[in-house]
């Protein structure tokens, strides 16, 4: 499966923020807690929703299936 992150690349549309985008969107994944994975795509989330809404709703959508992992 492919992660969210790699999906919601192709809604930003505006590609000068793809590297800031993307560099947010790995830390969720690098984070070292479940918990702290889940506060930073809240971030992610309040940060980005009104520019790029349909990145985030893609985000969103498999967010949870794509943090089990943590539960190893």
């Amino acid at each position: 499966q492919i992660k969210p992150s790699f999906r919601a690349i192709r809604y930003v549309g505006d590609f000068s923020n793809v590297p800031l985008f993307c560099s947010e969107l790995k830390k969720i994944w690098q984070a070292g807690r479940r918990d702290e994975a889940i506060k930073l795509k809240e971030v992610f989330v309040e940060k980005y929703a009104e520019k790029y809404s349909a990145a985030v709703e893609c985000l969103e959508e498999g967010f949870k299936d794509s943090i089990q992992f943590y539960a190893f």
